[in-house]
């Protein structure tokens, strides 16, 4: 789950607590103006609630055009800030260009999660090739998602809803809505 940061000096944030009360370990990824990143943990314990999501959500990776052409890194797709982790979870992603042409990709099996309120599947580009195949230049993703018995459709084009923080990847739009972590 996100938290929110505020910048209180040159070299200083402030991290608010985020979901309920107790011991957390906090991941903090950064990016410099010039180019590297910084990525570091720690153990933070909170006394009272912080900030919850307003609504789960969840990310796919299947396209990119890094170097001018049509390709593919592998497939991800991933779901945060669910109110708990799946018992059983399965998806799947059909990609359709703009002159109608579809591919559908099994991402299979999900991984285990490593945080709670989360699911997510990884594959290899291979399992991308006939998306990559269809060419065009811009695709409309739909992820069909089975979570324990309970169907749910995201939705997303790429890359027109992608931005400069998650790219390749497109945010997905979810109906219905996913239960929320912090939902009781």
């Amino acid at each position: 789950m996100a938290s929110r940061v505020e910048k209180i000096g040159d070299h200083t944030h402030r991290v608010f607590p985020a979901g309920r009360a107790g011991t957390w370990h906090v991941d903090v990824f950064g990016r410099g103006e010039s180019g590297g990143d910084v990525i570091t943990t720690f153990a933070r314990t909170t006394t009272t609630d912080g900030d919850f999501p307003q609504a789960a959500s969840g990310t796919a990776a299947v396209l990119a055009d890094h170097d001018g052409v049509l390709d593919s890194y592998g497939v991800e797709l991933g779901i945060r800030d669910l109110a708990a982790t799946p018992k059983s979870a399965s998806a799947s992603i059909t990609i359709t260009n703009e002159d109608g042409e579809s591919a559908t990709i099994d991402p299979g099996r999900p991984a285990r999660a490593r945080q709670e309120g989360t699911v997510s599947w990884r594959r290899g580009a291979r399992q991308a090739a006939d998306v990559v195949a269809l060419g065009g230049s811009r695709f409309d993703y739909e992820v069909a998602l089975v979570l324990d018995g309970s169907p749910y459709t995201g939705r997303a084009t790429w890359p027109d809803d992608t931005n400069e923080e998650i790219t390749p990847s497109v945010p997905l739009t979810r109906t219905p809505p996913l239960p929320v972590y912090g939902e009781r």
